[in-house]
């Protein structure tokens, strides 16, 4: 009688902390994501105004 109920315990414990584990994961993911893409879009902007710059000088001279 009590190991089918210690093993539904289980079943649900490890079941929660899985679930749990997932989402915490996937938003560290998300996260993580989000601020390279960003990264990388400032940085490229950036990339693009100096050679931007390095051409206006150029055709100016």
């Amino acid at each position: 009688m009590f190991q089918a109920t210690r093993r539904r315990l289980a079943i649900w414990y490890t079941a929660v902390t899985a679930v749990l584990l997932l989402l915490f994961a996937s938003a560290v993911y998300l996260y993580v994501r989000s601020t390279l893409i960003e990264r990388i879009d400032d940085t490229l902007n950036h990339v693009v105004e100096i050679v931007e710059r390095s051409l206006v000088m150029k055709t100016v001279v």
